[in-house]
């Protein structure tokens, strides 16, 4: 797997535990039961390590961006596990946050990590 996202700045980040059965890199995303992590470091497999869950601005790598996809402050943003993006169309992925300001697949983007989803 790739790193995917990396941690940029936030309060208190909101963690749980994960053990998985094989490893992961610092910045992989992980999808349990609907709810998207970030792996906070590398973990070891079967090895208990932190995923991020909230509470923090995350950057996506630019290779993480749907192609062609732009994002406007406070778009909804969705990881598409299938395809390892992330991208605007809800049907694509599992909710994870808020675009925070304007964002691309050439400009980058930051996101508000599992910010609760506006209706």
């Amino acid at each position: 797997m790739a790193t995917r996202a990396v941690v940029l700045s936030g309060p208190s980040p909101i963690v749980r535990d994960h053990t998985p059965t094989t490893a992961l890199d610092a910045g992989e995303i992980v999808v349990i039961a609907g709810v998207v992590g970030l792996c906070m470091s590398e973990i070891k497999a079967n090895k208990t390590g932190s995923l991020l869950l909230g509470n923090q601005t995350v950057r996506a790598k630019l290779a993480s961006i749907k192609a062609s996809t732009s994002f406007t402050d406070h778009d909804k943003v969705y990881w598409d596990s299938t395809n390892e993006e992330f991208t605007t169309a809800s049907g694509d992925g599992d909710y994870c946050g808020l675009a925070d300001g304007t964002g691309s697949d050439t400009a980058g983007l930051d996101i508000l990590w599992n910010y609760p989803e506006p209706a």
